[in-house]
């Protein structure tokens, strides 16, 4: 039987692309894809400026003075084609009083477009998944909303997708406030967090289908709940009051599943953060690998939950002024400032 000959040069060549392919795991791109960062405000002689940084508190970035400058940002959403960013920003651009407006930021070109000029209060600005269409939170003093509405950036067209008559109506109740929304990864589903008026006051979550049906209530009127983010598998996180107020309100951090209605607590801020001044909860965000992510009221440390270990971690961010979390962001294309 004849043999044929290798030469040794290209053996090693073939060799050398075989042990890349062989030593280049999928994680690695995962790792790359996955540039899931905090984005936080710190003000500095009372302008707000923002910043990036790790899920450990490392890597400090800073972007500038605001998205709009000297404007406070109060809520933001990245788009679910991570090109663009919409926020609500809060400043006082007339001279009388500041005022809620709606920006879009583009992510390639750096363009910071001013969406509304309306003085409407507006609050807790999310996405649907084609990228163009906003919902919001609108009418009413600050954190406590009258409406629902959606605004498209094509047409500009805004409409009114509930009101909070409508979903006291619907869940047998004289009347509620809207605190915060947010859509569901599929688009389909909004989770709600609103309270009711007196005599009773409570604070309970809500979810709809998008087109203003199905309303139901999802937690008991004696829990004291808020903040709801969506994770993943039909989950939604949220805050509960455990302990005694006002210290450990909000201190739990629990989670719904929407198929079964299964409520359980995933941590409980009472047993890992006894040395905090408080234990309340005032932002809650989860990134796309379901890692839960908070912070305290008067806290310069940021709490990183992680559903795979079960364990939580804690990172102290080390700046020379108070910072307000806003939560998670991709920031794989962001401009360099």
């Amino acid at each position: 039987m004849s043999q044929t000959k290798i030469p040794v040069s290209l053996f090693l060549f073939s060799l050398i692309i075989l042990l890349l392919g062989y030593f280049s795991p999928a994680v690695v791109t995962q790792a790359q894809d996955d540039e899931s960062r905090i984005l936080f405000s710190s003000k500095h002689q009372d302008v707000p400026k923002l910043y990036t940084m790790r899920l450990d508190g490392s890597d400090i970035q800073y972007l500038g003075d605001g998205f709009e400058v000297g404007g406070e940002v109060v809520s933001f959403r990245q788009s679910p084609d991570q090109a663009k960013i919409a926020y609500i920003a809060r400043k006082n651009r007339d001279g009388v009083y500041p005022t809620n407006e709606l920006f879009v930021y583009d992510l390639q070109s750096g363009a910071n477009t001013q969406i509304t000029n309306n003085g409407v209060e507006k609050g807790d600005v999310n996405w649907l998944p084609d990228s163009t269409t906003l919902v919001y939170l609108a009418l009413g003093p600050e954190g406590q909303y009258d409406e629902i509405r959606s605004l498209n950036l094509t047409s500009g067209k805004i409409q009114t997708l509930v009101t909070a008559q409508s979903l006291a109506e619907a869940i047998g109740l004289e009347m509620v406030i809207i605190r915060e929304l947010k859509i569901s990864p599929d688009g389909t589903k909004l989770v709600g967090w609103v309270k009711t008026g007196l005599p009773e006051v409570y604070s309970i979550l809500i979810v709809m289908d998008v087109d203003d049906t199905n309303i139901r209530q999802l937690t008991a009127n004696e829990e004291f709940v808020g903040f709801p983010v969506w994770g993943l598998s039909n989950y939604i996180y949220f805050v509960r009051t455990s302990g005694v107020y006002p210290t450990d309100k909000y201190s739990e951090v629990n989670r719904l599943n929407l198929d079964t209605m299964a409520a359980e607590t995933v941590v409980s801020l009472q047993e890992i953060a006894t040395d905090e001044k408080t234990r309340n909860i005032i932002v809650l965000d989860v990134t796309p690998d379901e890692r839960i992510i908070w912070q305290l009221v008067s806290s310069q440390n940021l709490y990183v939950y992680d559903p795979v270990t079960n364990q939580v971690e804690r990172y102290f961010i080390d700046m020379p002024e108070k910072i307000d979390v806003l939560g998670v962001v991709n920031l794989r294309t962001l401009p360099s400032k």
